[in-house]
């Protein structure tokens, strides 16, 4: 009989990071599991990382439904997310519930590039009461080497409790570009971004960079606001610059209509301060883009600077502009570096050596 996993979360348009994680977790280990997933869809629209009666009034929602899910369906094992802010204790709660309604073995999955950070400034209080249910799960799941480091020795997790594994795509976006033929050589690139929209993920860096550009570009920013009023920033910046025949801010884009975006770009950049490990840099890979980038969070653990991938300097704008330029001039570079980054894609992170990690996971914790 196979294991029953209660896993979230999910939402039914499969938008974001986590519910895109998820997604692919259930359909590449469907096989061998049963899965049970987890749905914390919202209808109205507010910032998760706060703490306001929209996001109070969710939690108690999706709270009463996750107890629910839980004493119908018996799982052996609750798998859920670990986010920062007030989502770390509201991700806690999930976890610690799971255990006090009988599951077996409860599994927590650190998310969030800031996380080190934020776990640092905790007063010591929140600190305290986080680390003794972290201590507790059967397994904490990191995207990296880098974050394993981090669990043990920041948060002080028992080294044996934390399992690396790598952020998986879904089958569909990595079937889309298993035989995709990319044209490097066109002489006016188009740039894209795929991330929420706040200062920390450079986009306002990108657009500084891009504004002493000579050479004919287009530069698509794709995703939703996840700083206030960071949008208005944004779109003025563009129109103080007299940029607005060669950017375009597209929202938010998901499934096919992302797919087609990323098949028509032909250069990925992302001069973020601070990421865990971006799903958009593992699509990049995947499609052969050739990626400026910076080296945070786990991406030096995969990429190195000019072999796979071109590193800037967080905030550096003549570097990430000198980055640009670089990319813009030299089509056989971005060739090279494109097919690069595919390799490492192949070689270290394709969908079927992710799911053996998490399969060895809910192996060693089933024993």
């Amino acid at each position: 009989m196979k294991q029953k996993i209660l896993i979230g979360f999910l939402n039914k348009d499969i938008r974001g990071a986590i519910p895109a994680i998820t997604s692919a977790f259930i359909e590449g280990l469907k096989p061998k599991y049963h899965f049970i997933p987890f749905y914390m869809d919202r209808r109205i629209k507010k910032k998760r990382t706060e703490f306001n009666i929209v996001n109070l009034y969710y939690f108690i929602k999706h709270y009463i439904n996750w107890c629910l899910k839980i004493i119908k369906s018996r799982p052996d094992i609750a798998h859920f997310p670990v986010t920062s802010y007030w989502n770390l204790e509201k991700s806690l709660i999930f976890l610690a519930t799971a255990r006090v309604l009988g599951v077996k073995k409860v599994v927590g999955h650190l998310h969030g590039g800031a996380f080190g950070e934020f776990w640092q400034t905790l007063n010591p209080v929140r600190r305290k009461a986080a680390l003794k249910v972290l201590s507790r799960l059967d397994a904490f799941v990191v995207l990296s080497e880098h974050w394993k480091k981090v669990a043990i020795d920041q948060i002080g997790l028992e080294e044996s409790k934390v399992f690396e594994v790598n952020n998986p795509l879904v089958s569909r976006f990595e079937n889309r570009f298993r035989d995709f033929r990319r044209d490097y050589g066109r002489s006016a690139a188009t740039f894209i971004s795929i991330s929420g929209l706040a200062a920390r993920k450079g986009i306002l860096d990108a657009l500084n960079a891009l504004n002493g550009v000579k050479t004919p570009y287009r530069y698509n920013i794709v995703g939703g606001e996840i700083e206030d009023l960071f949008l208005n920033k944004v779109t003025a910046m563009i129109r103080d610059n007299n940029m607005t025949e060669s950017v375009r801010i597209l929202g938010e884009k998901y499934g096919e209509e992302k797919i087609e975006l990323i098949r028509n770009s032909d250069i990925y950049l992302l001069p973020s301060h601070v990421e865990n490990f971006p799903l958009a840099i593992i699509e990049a890979a995947c499609a052969g883009m050739p990626i400026i980038t910076t080296p945070v969070g786990a991406l030096p653990e995969f990429f190195d600077h000019m072999e796979n991938i071109n590193y800037v300097e967080p905030a550096n704008i003549d570097e990430i502009r000198r980055g640009i330029e670089f990319m813009l001039e030299n089509p056989e570079e971005r060739k090279r570096l494109g097919k690069a980054a595919r390799r490492v894609f192949e070689e270290k992170l394709s969908t079927r050596m992710i799911m053996k990690q998490l399969d060895n996971v809910y192996q060693k914790i089933s024993i």
